[in-house]
């Protein structure tokens, strides 16, 4: 026993116990904390359940087992896609490790388990968890093969090269119903780029370093791999349907080796490729704060829809990453003391992004595509048997997370929110506004206990301790609103500008607030804009929008209403001249060069029935 556990043996199980701790730590933790992305990953769930064509035979093994085992959940449900992604680690460092050291096994693996791709595909039903297992299995079989010390490694290898294969063929969703996906190389960019974020950003520093001490046959496999996995996520056969990028471990161990090899003080600090690469990084970084949406739909095809990534948090996150990954590479290439300190921080640095979107970012982006969290709401502040009513919620949606109770009829939500008991309802955020107008002509009155992207929780009585959440229905009031500047205008079409609130002075491309007041005199018959003008001689910057965010235009306000209409401006940009800039308001409809502007018939206006607001100051 002592004679085969050598100190090599045991420093390699070491530290591949360490590859699948991490690993486990990362992918593992909350899988039933966020509800299942509708129709995505419940489309996938309903497929397994009832052994449907159009997903992956791996994937629906995997998840009935899951099911059966743990529950009908989504810990059930996403604890077997997990736990291949933890074994996509441990075969990473395997393979990694026999072609080039013990270390370098660990940095590759690290890497992989650290791309926000791989972490979304191991933490989502929508994966193809299965192809990577499959080819991380077949890579270590070809790694045995290639470089066999034994007499018996090659049958085995063989047998472990096959098993791989069909693994990863079992992994593919044949027969889908998924559309044909086109040739997308801006798609297939963006997974490699975005899913491998941020250490693809040193590849080019690595690539040619690496491979000048990888062996030939090695590296052919590895170049091979990484082109047939861009390839496949560009351009899919109908029949196999979106393919995500699958070929992370090609490309983390060039990075692996570079780190690797600065710790041992072997790369020169090649002064152009560090630049390119400080360039990606940051460039990458920058695109994700411009497009924190395309991060959490990187596995999925197709455009993500409005509002994907909102309240998330992303913020300067991924540029503080960016910065700090780099800087960490620069010092692992420019230092003569500390290298491996620096390689280790860099892989360091790619570890907790990661955990960041496993642990935070994630259930928050569930909130804007899952309807749990509003089913969950109701059931928290229900008492006994107060009735709900849902309407546009997907009925896959509703089979999983509704109470059996639940009624699924639109006359239902008239009925649940008319009635003189307390009860809810779940309906599209676009009609909020009208049941709302409904429910005030009848001198009642809504309040929204929870919200996502499509949905909101309404409750025709509300009581202490229930949640609140601010949307529309706030913004629409019975009783005269408070404000700081008096303003007396009167438009024809039936509304009254009553007063404004606005900063004194802003900076120069500030984004600041500003709120009008009106109130309803008579039911308008058209969607009216709001226009407002800051004016200094012939410069002008602008605030026109919608009212109220266009969820309650104009054609729904009553009469009688008081409109609180609150939005950002941006105080142009660093070339307009400081000074006071003269504001004006009003409505307006048409496109440009054909506007047509409400007539003011009271108040301070001028002859574009523009209504004066007073002066802002520019600093």
């Amino acid at each position: 026993m002592t004679a085969f556990l050598t100190q090599e043996r045991w420093d390699y199980c070491a530290c591949l116990g360490l590859v699948i701790l991490i690993a486990s730590a990362i992918l593992l933790p909350g899988l039933g904390d966020f509800g299942l992305w509708q129709p995505h990953e419940l489309d996938v769930l309903a497929r397994a359940r009832a052994s449907a064509p159009g997903i992956a035979p791996l994937n629906q093994w995997s998840i009935r087992a899951g099911l059966a085992v743990v529950g009908v959940s989504e810990l059930g449900a996403r604890l077997p896609l997990a736990l291949m992604g933890v074994g996509v680690a441990a075969l990473t460092f395997v393979w990694a490790a026999r072609v080039t050291n013990v270390r370098t096994g660990v940095y590759t693996a690290l890497l992989v388990v650290a791309s926000p791709l791989f972490v979304l595909q191991s933490r989502q039903l929508t994966s193809a968890i299965g192809v990577c297992l499959g080819l991380g299995c077949a890579m270590t079989g070809a790694a045995l093969s290639l470089l066999p010390t034994r007499r018996w490694h090659r049958p085995v290898a063989v047998a472990v090269v096959a098993a791989g294969l069909a693994c990863a063929y079992a992994g593919v969703a044949w027969r889908t119903t998924l559309p044909r996906s086109p040739l997308d190389w801006s798609a297939g960019t963006e997974q490699v780029v975005f899913g491998a974020f941020p250490w693809i950003a040193a590849l080019p520093l690595a690539a040619r370093w690496a491979g000048r001490r990888l062996a030939r046959s090695v590296g052919w496999i590895v170049w091979v791999w990484a082109v047939a996995g861009f390839v496949a996520c560009t351009w899919t056969p109908w029949h196999l349907g979106v393919v995500p990028f699958c070929a992370l471990p090609a490309l983390a161990l060039p990075v692996a080796m570079w780190l690797d090899g600065a710790a041992r003080k072997r790369p020169g600090p090649a002064a152009a490729a560090l630049i390119v690469s400080g360039l990606i990084a940051v460039v990458v970084g920058r695109d994700l704060i411009a497009f924190p949406g395309r991060l959490p739909w990187l596995h999925l095809p197709g455009t993500p829809p409005a509002g994907t990534a909102a309240g998330a948090g992303l913020k300067w996150t991924p540029m503080v990453v960016a910065v700090g990954f780099f800087t960490a590479v620069a010092l692992a290439a420019l230092l003569g003391r500390h290298r491996r300190a620096a390689a280790r921080v860099a892989v360091a640095v790619c570890v907790g992004f990661a955990t960041l979107i496993a642990a935070v970012w994630m259930p928050r982006w569930s909130r804007n595509h899952s309807a749990r969290q509003l089913f969950d709401n109701y059931r928290r502040a229900r008492s006994g048997d107060e009735p709900l009513a849902v309407i546009g919620v997907p009925p896959r949606a509703v089979a999983f997370y509704a109470p059996r109770s639940a009624q699924e009829k639109r006359a239902a939500v008239d009925r649940v929110l008319a009635a003189n008991t307390r009860g809810f309802a779940i309906v599209p955020g676009a009609m909020l506004c009208r049941l709302s107008q409904r429910a005030r002509k009848r001198g009642a009155s809504l309040s929204v206990l929870a919200r996502n992207r499509s949905f909101v929780l309404l409750s025709n009585q509300y009581r202490a301790g229930d949640p609140r959440v601010r949307s529309v229905i706030d913004a629409i009031r019975s009783q005269p609103p408070a404000f700081a500047r008096p303003v007396a205008a009167s438009f024809a079409a039936g509304i009254e500008l009553l007063g404004v609130d606005m900063p004194a002075r802003v900076g120069r491309g500030d984004s600041f607030d500003m709120t009008l007041y009106f109130k309803v005199v008579r039911r308008l018959r058209r969607d009216w804009r709001v226009f407002v003008h800051f004016d200094r001689g012939t410069i002008r910057f602008q605030g026109d929008h919608w009212p109220l965010q266009r969820r309650c235009g104009t054609i729904q306000w009553n009469r009688g209403d008081y409109i609180v209409d609150r939005f950002s401006v941006s105080a142009g940009n660093l070339t307009f001249p400081k000074g006071r800039y003269r504001v004006h308001a009003g409505f307006f409809v048409g496109r440009h060069g054909a506007y047509t502007n409400m007539k003011v018939t009271r108040g301070v206006a001028d002859r574009e029935s523009r209504v004066d607001l007073g002066t802002l100051e520019v600093r």
